[in-house]
């Protein structure tokens, strides 16, 4: 194998004992101005160190697996979304498809979900379930163009919030967001980069962090990052815990159904530090919703029988379908 890597990079690495090169007639690489050299393998020993941004520079030169360790939150090292777009665009030429050509093969589009799964440490159904509720599934509109109203393609990059993973537009489109390859991946990027942001602030030290901490990642885009916060100072004043979602949604714990029945008591929902701080922005906002009393949203969300369907119990809904995988419950 060839490959060419800055000797910093590599210098750094070996210095820190993180990094063997096994090599033909060397044990590292020349300090010589050399570009690249022959190597047989390159693996990290056990319980090796490596800074998050190193780890992940020798993954996108391909040099290093997506599992390397991240020091901030023990998950992979997040790769750069360009060599993640390429590795993923392979599942859809390994299909039959070149790269740009529309693809609305369900199953091809989620085994292309899959692999970003695997480079990026997202859990798979969190990327289908955001591409079925953002887009519908799809990345192409009936006549053919990318989705771009507000936010582009298959996992909805905003534009506004991400404007060099647009330039360019879709005459551009092997360069940015408009490839459903590319799209994908900065799509996953971003959910893993808030997720860290999330372990990383609430210092969490469990098990799992997506089904722990990945919830508030739901609660940004469902109510907004203002309530989350306003939720979270609103729970601390209570003496609750500002990062366990049940007690942002609920103000208390509880233990999520596995028959997708829902029955809650009176005052859970209205009185919890979510609703609260939804209400206080409905004061300022008009337009923002927080309840729903037509046929549809009764049926499907309202959880504590209390005659409306409120936004924390829409909330409550994404998170055990998104978060647990359970699909939509129901009221019981």
């Amino acid at each position: 194998m060839r490959f060419a890597v800055p000797i910093r990079f590599i210098d750094r690495l070996i210095g820190q004992g993180a990094l063997r090169v096994k090599a033909p007639a060397v044990t590292r690489p020349s300090r010589a101005p050399i570009q690249s050299w022959t190597a047989d393998s390159l693996t990290l020993p056990p319980g090796a160190v490596v800074a998050p941004r190193f780890a992940a520079r020798l993954h996108t030169l391909g040099l290093m697996g997506a599992k390397a360790p991240d020091l901030r939150t023990g998950q992979a090292a997040i790769p750069d979304w360009h060599a993640a777009g390429d590795a993923i665009a392979t599942v859809a030429t390994a299909a039959g498809y070149t790269r740009g050509q529309i693809i609305r093969d369900p199953a091809v589009i989620s085994a292309m979900l899959r692999q970003a799964s695997v480079l990026y440490g997202v859990p798979a159904h969190w990327l289908e379930r955001m591409a079925d509720r953002e887009s519908g599934g799809q990345h192409w509109e009936k006549d053919g163009s990318v989705k771009d109203t507000a936010a582009v393609g298959l996992l909805q990059v905003e534009i506004s919030a991400y404007p060099d993973e647009i330039a360019g537009g879709p005459a551009n489109a092997c360069n940015n967001a408009f490839d459903l390859a590319n799209n994908i991946a900065i799509g996953a990027r971003q959910l893993r980069q808030q997720h860290d942001r999330l372990v990383k602030k609430s210092g969490y030290a469990g098990a799992d962090s997506w089904r722990d901490i990945g919830p508030l990642i739901e609660f940004t885009y469902s109510a907004g990052v203002g309530a989350l916060k306003a939720a979270q100072t609103i729970a601390t004043a209570r003496g609750l815990d500002a990062w366990n979602w049940q007690h942002l949604l609920l103000g208390h714990d509880w233990q999520v159904p596995t028959n997708g029945a829902i029955r809650l008591p009176t005052g859970w929902v209205t009185g919890s530090p979510m609703a609260q701080a939804i209400h206080a922005i409905k004061q300022h906002q008009p337009n923002y919703g927080e309840t729903w009393s037509a046929e549809g949203p009764l049926r499907r969300f309202d959880f504590d029988g209390d005659g409306q369907a409120h936004k924390v119990e829409r909330m409550l809904a994404r998170t055990i379908d998104l978060v647990f995988g359970l699909g939509d419950p129901r009221p019981a």
